[in-house]
């Protein structure tokens, strides 16, 4: 196993279970400010990441995000597992870190909700990528709406 490979599994298995340790992760800046730009309190800081609700998961993962030098967020399915109050916190927290603090926030997903709240929609259809506005995104839902109707006769 090469040197690379070795430094990689003892990192990946070093255990980062306080979220103010997952945050160190990424940044040399202090956690809590970015916790509770997040709605994370000082007392959760110290709570191990296991032991959260899922939003609250989610909402260090994107700190960790937001907290480092990248310019660029990668974001798979961010909302797939929330509940509707939570995703739009979520979202609306995104679009601010793109919009205020100029990153480049890239969210892969299925819901077409999340979809018509970006700048820019690109949507992958039949191994071609195209751009779409929210109205084209829409019409897109509707006819795959109509399609699946029209099966299950």
């Amino acid at each position: 196993m090469g040197s690379i490979q070795k430094e990689f599994l003892k990192f990946s298995s070093d255990s980062f279970d306080r979220i103010a340790d997952n945050i160190a992760l990424t940044s040399k800046l202090p956690p809590l400010p970015i916790l509770e730009q997040l709605g994370l309190i000082a007392e959760e800081a110290k709570r191990n990441v296991l032991k959260l609700s899922g939003g609250q998961q989610q909402r260090v993962a994107i700190a960790r995000a937001l907290a480092s030098d990248a310019q660029v967020i990668l974001a798979d399915e961010t909302t797939g597992n929330l509940d509707e109050d939570t995703a739009v916190e979520i979202t609306t927290i995104l679009k601010d870190s793109a919009h205020k603090s100029g990153k480049c926030v890239v969210i892969v997903t299925h819901s077409n909700e999340l979809a018509k709240e970006a700048d820019v929609i690109f949507q992958l259809r039949r191994g071609e990528l195209q751009t779409l506005s929210a109205s084209d995104l829409e019409e897109t839902a509707s006819q795959k709406r109509r399609a699946t109707k029209k099966n299950q006769r």
